[in-house]
């Protein structure tokens, strides 16, 4: 079921957004530390043209056993918004997850900052054991 026939107007990125952070993230529940999968960090960039929504993630794990049910998850609470016709999720090739891209981590995004846009690395600061950060 799509939001609101062809005709509704395309949702507003603030709702998209909004309804990303009711996304749980896997790791976290079963950790009881619930997070969302933008608190996670894991939402790289959000698309939407004309109805149709393209997210990609970045998995602290390319190899995620949590995708499909994720993927799935995203594209029932996208299609529930006015104006959400077809969604996409696929997974980034390029971009790496770190600690860093948790929000409320040290140097991490902000509560209500948007995704970055694809390619668009944060920094990762390299650790030398022997000679502290680099």
């Amino acid at each position: 079921m799509t939001g609101e026939g062809p005709d509704a107007p395309a949702a507003s990125p603030e709702r998209i957004r909004a309804a990303l952070r009711t996304v749980p993230e896997p790791c976290g529940l079963l950790m009881r530390t619930p997070l969302d999968i933008c608190e996670m960090g894991l939402v790289e960039e959000v698309h939407e043209e004309a109805g149709r929504v393209r997210v990609t993630l970045v998995l602290t794990d390319p190899s995620c056993v949590h995708f499909d049910g994720m993927r799935r998850y995203i594209t029932d609470v996208l299609l529930a918004l006015p104006g959400v016709r077809a969604v996409e999720v696929t997974v980034s090739r390029t971009v790496l997850w770190t600690p860093d891209r948790r929000q409320g981590a040290g140097g991490g995004r902000a509560a209500d900052s948007a995704p970055v846009i694809a390619g668009t690395a944060l920094p990762v600061r390299a650790v030398d054991s022997a000679r502290g950060a680099s």
